[in-house]
């Protein structure tokens, strides 16, 4: 968990959740072996079968049984922990991706207008506007401004 917390890189990730899983595996298959002998432990400690068995056996087996539910609490103990493991893999791997997003979308958000603008100014139709020239640098000029003030806005909200 610490080294999650950390911040790990997308092939460490899977190699995390590759160990996670597979401890979670193990965990599950211990605990349905371990509790299936439950209720055969949970009977031998019965005092009725001392007259099949030795006088001392239920003492034996009851703690047997009770190291048993033991054993069992710590293993659902070891499965919750893991499962929050891979909860907390799961969020920094989502944070991860919002990050990714936020970045991809303000660069959409910087480019979009401008590339509004080119795609107007490009038609194939002929516009008086288009007869002078320091028109063009203003257009440019615009495209670059307006580009910047998203970027400062982004940054003034601590999205970037």
């Amino acid at each position: 968990e610490a080294l999650i917390l950390r911040g790990v890189q997308s092939d460490a990730a899977e190699t995390y959740l590759g160990r996670l899983v597979g401890v979670r595996r193990d965990i599950t298959v211990l605990r349905r072996s371990l509790a299936a002998h439950r209720e055969m432990f949970a009977t031998l400690a019965q005092p009725e079968f001392d007259k099949v068995s030795e006088t001392s056996s239920a003492d034996r087996f009851r703690l047997l049984s009770e190291r048993l539910e033991k054993a069992l609490g710590e293993i659902e103990n070891a499965r919750l922990m893991v499962m929050g493991s891979l909860d907390v893999l799961m969020t920094r791997t989502a944070q991860r991706t919002n990050d990714v997003m936020k970045i991809l979308t303000v660069i959409n958000a910087v480019l979009l207008p401008a590339l509004v603008a080119a795609g107007i100014l490009g038609m194939n139709f002929r516009q008086s506007f288009f007869e002078r020239r320091e028109l063009f640098w203003i257009v440019i000029a615009g495209m670059v401004a307006l580009g910047t003030g998203i970027v400062a806005f982004a940054r003034r909200k601590k999205w970037i």
